[in-house]
Parts: C-alpha cells; structure tokens; sequence
C-alpha cells in the first residue's frame, strides 16, 4: 500500500513538474535535436542572423509576458535622456570655448542663409533639420579649405572629399579654424550619429532642437574669417 501510494505521489510529482515546465523541456530536446543534427551533417552552417532568431523566439517561448521588463527599459531610457543632456552640455561648453577662441574671427550676427534653411526644416521636421545641419557643416569647412587653397593628401592622391575631422584639423594647424573646433564637432557628430541611428530609444524633439542650435553656432564658428591683416 505504501508503495502504491508512494508510486502515485511520485507520478503526480512528474505530471506537475511537466504541466509547468513543459516549455523548458521542449526547449532542451529541440536544442539535443540540433546537437544531434549538427553532429550527423557537420557541413551544414547556421550564421549569427539564425542563432539570434533563434534565441529570440526561445526567450519570447520561455517568456510569454514582458512586462517585469518595462520598468527596466523606463530606467534605460532615463539614463539614455540623462546621457544625452551630460552631452549636450559638454557640446555646449566647447563651442562657447572655441567662441572666445576666435574672438577675432568676424562671426556673423545675422542669420546666414545656411543656417535660416536649417531653422525652416527643424519647424518641419527636426530630425531631417539635424541631418541637412550636419551636411552644412561638412560642406562649409571643405569650402573653407578650398578658399584657402589646402589640400589634403593620401597616398600622394589629392581627397576631393576629405574626412571632416582630418580637415578641421588642418584648418586648425593653418589657422582657419580656433583650436576647440575639433572637440566641438566631434561632440556635436557622436550626439547627431546617437539621435540619427539609434531607434530603440526615440529622442524627443527638444533635444534634437538644442543640437540643432549648438550646431548653428557651431556652423557659424567654422564659417568665420579672421580679417585680413596682411594690406
């Protein structure tokens, strides 16, 4: 009798532990199958775009419900927005450096047209605004070195399009451009990459409004010319 009873609770024990975790078991024979099958055809490949759907849809099986995650992805996001803000300051703080910098240089005061088609798109769009803004900014400091006749070189072969941070950077050796220029625009460029790229967390549009007004000041900083002293 005690054994009977004892085979009963036994098989109860596995009935509920197969009612419950059924999922998992399912799992582990489905992953001894691939073993096996990897094993039998060891030519057969899987690429790293299979292995992460395929652990993709294990979790998603194993984990039906995911809201224990969003509380989590509402601190990401916090964090992500508080980054961002530490960001945008440190920007802020180089362009007012490298303004002091170029103290000399005649910065306009007036709207540029550049800088006026910019402000026209961020009212319609901001993220197309900060797109066209970086675009200005790449073509104003190669327009810069062209006016003042520098090329930049690779292999002996003159780059018609050069990399923006190698030009400012020899628009800073030259003088065109006041020392802090190249921190500024790597700021400004890491932060419009981050917004641009990154669809996971969305930026709100006062952010992308700030850059877009950092990056004005700073458009107007590399278009500056020193005035010509040498008459």
């Amino acid at each position: 009798m005690d054994k009977t009873t004892d085979s009963a609770h036994k098989g109860k024990r596995h009935k509920l532990w197969f009612k419950r975790d059924w999922k998992k078991a399912l799992v582990i024979i489905l992953c001894l199958m691939l073993i096996a099958i990897h094993s039998i055809w060891p030519h057969l490949a899987f690429d790293s775009i299979n292995i992460w759907l395929g652990l993709t849809a294990i979790g998603l099986f194993l984990l039906p419900r995911l809201d224990f995650l969003f509380p989590y992805m509402k601190r990401i996001k916090k964090f992500k927005a508080w980054e961002l803000e530490l960001e945008l300051s440190g920007l802020e703080s180089n362009v007012e450096k490298a303004e002091v910098e170029n103290s000399e240089a005649e910065i306009p005061q007036n709207i540029s047209p550049e800088v006026e088609e910019v402000l026209r798109e961020a009212a319609r769009d901001p993220r197309a605004a900060l797109l066209l803004l970086s675009s200005k900014i790449e073509t104003t400091v190669r327009m810069r070195l062209e006016e003042a006749q520098l090329d930049l070189r690779s292999g002996g072969l003159i780059l018609r399009f050069p990399p923006t941070n190698k030009a400012i950077e020899t628009g800073i050796e030259k003088g065109l451009f006041p020392p802090t220029a190249l921190s500024a625009y790597r700021d400004f460029q890491g932060i419009r990459n981050k917004i641009a790229h990154n669809y996971t967390f969305q930026v709100d549009n006062a952010t992308i409004l700030s850059l877009i007004s950092l990056g004005s000041e700073l458009l107007k900083l590399l278009s500056a010319k020193k005035p010509d002293t040498t008459g």
